[in-house]
């Protein structure tokens, strides 16, 4: 998935839409030329919590390097919690952040393997 995609996504979720349902960069275009950086904003929480290395998206044609439940489930709402931000509607901002930290907790955690070394008592 792309982060246009996400943002689409976003924007749909926000209601930022026109008359045909579609996002509507024109109107909200503030929150389109931020969308960006809240992509990369959401992606590096994301990436910490999934044990990535950290990697930056240049455009928003860019393939997002998570977990397809990371990206579809739990990207999509941090991404609207951002852009609410930025639009300063508090009550989207409140219902988005309420969503996206509930989500959090399904990003797959890194797996760490741990060896124990067994030392014999005499």
């Amino acid at each position: 998935m792309t982060a246009r995609e996400v943002v689409k996504k976003a924007f749909e979720h926000l209601g930022y839409t026109d008359r045909l349902g579609k996002p509507d960069a024109n109107t909200f275009a503030p929150q389109n030329k931020m969308a960006l950086t809240a992509c990369n904003t959401v992606m590096n929480e994301i990436q910490r919590k999934e044990g990535r290395e950290y990697t930056t998206l240049n455009t928003l044609d860019d393939t997002i390097d998570l977990s397809e439940r990371s990206v579809k489930e739990v990207m999509v709402f941090g991404v609207a919690m951002y852009l609410a931000i930025i639009d300063n509607d508090e009550s989207q901002q409140s219902v988005f952040a309420g969503l996206y930290t509930q989500k959090l907790g399904l990003v797959p955690k890194q797996q760490k393997t741990v060896t124990l070394k067994y030392k014999p008592t005499e």
